[in-house]
């Protein structure tokens, strides 16, 4: 497969107006970005995110609206069965603003 898979959807609103979402897969058919534009064709809202060799995601990025400056940035860790073991969020100022770690029971 030559580049990443796109789709295209448009959605009529109840206010009458049309918003459209173009989202972007990887070959695993993870969504790696999604932007939606209102009816004049501006972004309203764009995020994107990466994934390792493992399929795991490991980067998650939420844009500013309209704009490709960073409003929130997150990093995963997973551990060895491949769970989410923390996420690191980061300010605007790509500055260490809060650390999640996840603990699983063995009784799955």
């Amino acid at each position: 497969m030559h580049g990443n898979p796109i789709k295209v959807k448009e959605e009529f609103q109840k206010d009458g107006t049309i918003r459209r979402t173009v989202e972007k897969y990887d070959i695993h058919d993870n969504m790696i970005d999604e932007e939606w534009y209102n009816a004049r064709g501006i972004i309203i809202s764009h995020w994107s995110s990466a994934f390792n060799e493992k399929n795991e995601i490991v980067k998650y990025i939420k844009y500013k609206k309209g704009s490709d400056r960073v409003a929130e940035r997150y990093t995963y860790m997973h551990n060895g069965d491949g769970l989410i073991s923390e996420v690191h969020s980061f300010s605007k100022n790509n500055k260490p603003k809060h650390i999640t770690k996840y603990v699983y029971s063995k009784n799955r």
